[in-house]
């Protein structure tokens, strides 16, 4: 057995093996349904230098000093509220036609838009600066018209958001 404990979840759809350390210290083992649990045990015994590494970044990373956010579901509905009063602001001027917006609880995005026009924003935009929380809102908007980072699609977020540079320079900078 490992020298920590850890999470296992069985997923009859997963294809291998994972382990995922938690900024909270928790470690979770994911693995295709089949697989034995000696064959479990064996593979994290063999991660178990990583894991420890893994878990010393997530305590160093741990800052007294950064403040605490609300949870997500306090704050979900206030920040469906604003983007989609942003959404509005903006789609005035390109009237893009999209289906739905929906706010997460994102770890590596402040915003996405699928192929469907669906329109995902991170709750944590509620935190920021209304200048960049307009940013990424056009910049997911623009999405709408163009599904890449080619010049067309920042020229239509230079419509409305010219200093967008500066913004993507400014929120790049920032910590989920």
């Amino acid at each position: 057995m490992s020298q920590f404990e850890y999470t296992l979840k069985k997923f009859k759809r997963s294809r291998s093996i994972k382990i995922l350390v938690h900024a909270d210290g928790k470690v979770v083992v994911t693995s295709p349904a089949w697989v034995a649990k000696k064959t479990i045990e064996d593979f994290v015994k063999n991660k178990q230098a990583w894991i420890t590494e893994q878990l010393a970044k997530t305590k160093s990373k741990i800052k007294k000093d950064k403040p605490v956010l609300p949870s997500f579901h306090s704050c979900q509905a206030r920040a469906k509220k604003l983007i989609t009063e942003r959404l509005k602001y903006y789609n005035e001027f390109y009237n893009f036609k999209y289906n739905h917006v929906v706010i997460r609880r994102q770890k590596t995005r402040w915003g996405s838009c699928s192929t469907k026009k669906h329109l995902n924003f991170n709750y944590k935009l509620f935190f920021l600066p209304l200048e960049l929380v307009d940013y990424v809102v056009v910049h997911e908007l623009c999405h709408l018209e163009q599904m890449n980072h080619s010049k067309k699609f920042w020229d239509l977020v230079a419509k409305t958001i010219p200093d967008h540079k500066e913004k993507r320079k400014r929120i790049k900078g920032l910590d989920i």
